[in-house]
């Protein structure tokens, strides 16, 4: 077998040291098209839990406009006009009276306090209604905002838990690619140590050859 010179060996020393760089350089690339894979993948997750969230808040709002017409129309249509009261029932059965006995001036005057009655009982009755219209509608808010509080809430949560998902195969991903760069990093040093110790079995300074060609 042909003895290598130091020259030669370097050369080829050289060429396996650069084949080593390179397979950790086409490691790296591939490690780099993993992580924009990854990324990829994961906003396109987020994208999508978005419009999944989108969509339920939506569908939220809606439900809750149809519930507030369904009360609205429920209250109004429970309405009833006041009763009369028994003084007013009083007052007109005094009017009667004053009629059937032609006492009209007397009877326009309960006529008056009738009228003033009935405007003081309308009053009475419209501020309840509004009372009653405006606590619906602050019960209905109270309910809407506590349930929209609640799936923002839970969406938040969805969020989070799916950004620590991501975190954690970010980080194994990035464990595994550094655990084998390094493992091939040491086998290159292993590899190498062998190489340079191989080539020097095989090995024959120049200056021992010309030692040799001097005494011959």
């Amino acid at each position: 077998m042909e003895q290598l010179g130091k020259v030669e060996a370097r050369k080829r020393l050289k060429v396996f040291k650069a084949y080593n760089e390179q397979t950790l350089n086409n490691m790296d690339l591939e490690h780099l098209g993993e992580l924009d894979k990854f990324n990829e993948e994961w906003t396109q997750k987020f994208e999508m839990m978005s419009k999944e969230a989108m969509e339920l808040k939506e569908e939220l709002r809606e439900r809750h406009r149809v519930e507030k017409r369904e009360a609205e129309a429920m209250f109004f249509s429970s309405i009833k006009e006041p009763k009369s009261g028994p003084e007013l029932l009083n007052l007109k059965t005094i009017r009667k009276k004053l009629v059937n006995a032609r006492r009209y001036l007397d009877a326009d005057k309960v006529t008056e306090r009738i009228e003033e009655l009935k405007e003081s009982l309308e009053l009475t009755w419209n501020n309840k209604m509004k009372e009653q219209y405006e606590n619906l509608l602050i019960n209905i808010e109270t309910k809407h905002s506590t349930e929209m509080k609640s799936l923002k809430f839970r969406i938040k949560n969805a969020m989070k838990e799916q950004k620590e998902a991501k975190d954690k195969e970010l980080r194994q991903l990035l464990t595994r690619f550094m655990n084998s760069r390094r493992g091939l990093e040491n086998k290159h040093v292993l590899e190498i140590q062998k190489y340079k110790k191989f080539l020097e079995q095989r090995t024959i300074p120049y200056n021992h050859t010309r030692k040799r060609n001097d005494n011959s």
